[in-house]
């Protein structure tokens, strides 16, 4: 390992011994190395060096089937990704951790379920290698058989391909029609992004995830383990002409009424992409009073939407 990065506080002179303790037995050590990682490397989720110069050893770690809890290395990969790259330390992290690639595809084929669908996750933070992702995708879900897995492996072929992947697009329906709801949202959240049109029942499932799904699913590692955000994310990267029916989806749904503050900024910020900006329309009327009549309409968070789209606002809550 590089000798002593900076993190947080200095030379991180913890990081030689984080491979070795990262696969300890002892699982009160791996539990005390992660928290350390975190606090120094991952400080206030800033990121320092020291958190890019482990990226190497966590992606062995994944690959180590023979690592108490090789799933450490997964876990802390995706913390360390960065939401932007607008800084170099931002963009040097996603280049570490996308020079495992080459593994994660490897992995795809691993006994272990958990090496194959963490890997699986990994690759979706990468559309820019789809032309090395989509032949090992659309073989693996031909292949597959434990549900969970293929539905990591669908909803990442939906952030890597697009309706020109037909043969993607296909190995992806076969598992369309899963008994677990969450397995079956988690397929269609990749599938509806290979379709040219996404049919209305894809749709009203994933609206169905939207304001009625978990808020948090422990294990469901896709999205901070959020069913809610991955349906939000799923819809939100639709053309607004490949989906007419969605808004009045939306809406009829605002209508009905939303507690959820989280699901009710979702929906909302959707809805508004969704309606015409050239002038008055009866479908962009109806949206706007169901938005309204909310009593969460009054959120600084809803106002500055209703802002961005120049719509009435109602007074701050």
């Amino acid at each position: 390992m590089p000798s002593h990065p900076h993190d947080a506080y200095g030379p991180a002179t913890f990081l030689p011994d984080l491979p070795a303790s990262l696969r300890a037995p002892d699982e009160q050590r791996r539990t005390a190395a992660m928290e350390q990682f975190r606090a120094r490397a991952l400080h206030q989720d800033s990121l320092y060096p020291a958190a890019v110069a482990a990226v190497p050893h966590l992606i062995d770690l994944l690959a180590d089937d023979t690592a108490p809890d090789r799933t450490l290395g997964h876990e802390l990969l995706t913390e360390i990704l960065p939401e932007e790259k607008s800084e170099p330390i931002h963009r040097q992290a996603h280049q570490a951790v996308r020079a495992g690639v080459p593994t994660y595809l490897r992995l795809l084929d691993d006994p272990d379920r958990n090496a194959r669908g963490l890997s699986a996750h990994l690759l979706s933070f990468f559309p820019e290698a789809a032309p090395q992702v989509t032949p090992a995708l659309t073989a693996r879900l031909a292949a597959e058989t434990d549900r969970v897995v293929a539905s990591f492996l669908c909803l990442t072929a939906g952030t890597i391909g697009g309706p020109h992947d037909t043969g993607l697009a296909a190995a992806v329906a076969r598992w369309r029609d899963q008994p677990h709801r969450i397995n079956r949202w988690t397929v269609l959240m990749g599938l509806v992004r290979l379709v040219e049109t996404p049919d209305p029942d894809m749709l009203e499932q994933l609206c169905d995830c939207l304001f009625h799904g978990p808020g948090n699913v422990y294990g469901w590692t896709l999205h901070h383990e959020s069913p809610v955000l991955g349906a939000a994310l799923a819809l939100g990267d639709l053309p607004a002409a490949s989906v007419p029916g969605l808004a009045a989806m939306l809406t009829d749904r605002l209508a009905a009424g939303c507690d959820d503050g989280n699901r009710f900024y979702h929906a909302v910020r959707l809805l508004l992409g969704l309606t015409f900006p050239d002038g008055p329309s009866p479908q962009r009327q109806a949206a706007t009073q169901a938005i309204l009549s909310s009593e969460l309409a009054g959120h600084p968070a809803i106002t500055r939407l209703l802002q961005e789209h120049d719509l009435p606002q109602m007074p701050q809550c």
